[in-house]
């Protein structure tokens, strides 16, 4: 099957704090505003995408590609007051994406399936967003620009029962915490790796199974920022994935 499609999808606008003018009036009058707004609008997106999906050799190979394109206009984007640390939600900018995603999913027996995944994203300022310190053509935060995945499935039965083994490996490039290369605030979230094993002891309406998740003990950071806290504790701020964890499920379905 060969296909193309176009969406379109909003956000709903809403409504500002109220900013004390004691504080904050001459970051606005800066700004040419004599107080902040009391709402801001709806953002928006339109998405294009075409692609085919397709299974082969008797339906033992699935091959699925669509590549996109996303623009997303009238960001809902924060205009920080510098002096008085105040913000308001104002619609500036407009953020371009395009991509390649690829799924693939082998049979090589009946018992024996391996896939293979990726994702490839190029997304950007599509012309400057002043409050954000944003250039035309600068990456957008927290978008890695490729996710590979690996994975494998061997299905073995034994008497009336069947034992499963699973795994996956998923690798995401890093990403970055802001717009602008020159703002001290920007973080590097690094490149990652995750390993996944599981086996499955499966009988009836019950199972019983032992899996361990990132098996290599990745330090894998998903968000990142500077420490608020200086100098009483020092270095950035960094939310990590869950370490090594190997453990063991039993499910009945009733």
């Amino acid at each position: 099957m060969v296909y193309g499609e176009a969406a379109r999808g909003f956000r709903y606008g809403g409504v500002n704090q109220p900013l004390p003018l004691t504080l904050c009036a001459s970051d606005l009058a800066a700004a040419g505003l004599t107080n902040g707004p009391a709402t801001f609008g709806a953002d928006s997106l339109w998405s294009y995408s075409v692609g085919e999906r397709g299974q082969f050799a008797d339906g033992r190979v699935t091959f699925n590609v669509t590549a996109y394109m996303i623009d997303w206009s009238d960001l809902q984007s924060k205009q920080v007051l510098p002096s008085c640390f105040y913000y308001f939600i104002q619609n500036e900018g407009e953020v371009r994406s395009t991509g390649l995603e690829i799924e693939s999913r082998f049979h090589v027996t009946d018992a024996f399936t391996l896939g293979a995944n990726l994702s490839l994203t190029d997304s950007a300022a599509n012309g400057d967003i002043p409050n954000l310190g944003a250039v035309d053509g600068d990456r957008a935060p927290y978008f890695p620009r490729y996710i590979a995945n690996l994975n494998g499935r061997y299905v073995l039965p034994v008497g009336n029962a069947q034992v499963v083994f699973e795994g996956d490996w998923t690798f995401r490039g890093n990403s970055l915490t802001r717009f602008d290369g020159s703002d001290p605030t920007l973080r590097e979230i690094p490149a990652s790796d995750f390993l996944s094993l599981s086996t499955t002891y499966r009988q009836d309406n019950w199972e019983i199974g032992l899996f361990g998740q990132n098996l290599t003990n990745n330090t894998e950071i998903l968000l990142r920022g500077p420490d608020t806290y200086a100098p009483f504790q020092p270095g950035d701020t960094a939310t990590w994935a869950r370490p090594r964890t190997i453990g063991m499920r039993f499910r009945v379905a009733m």
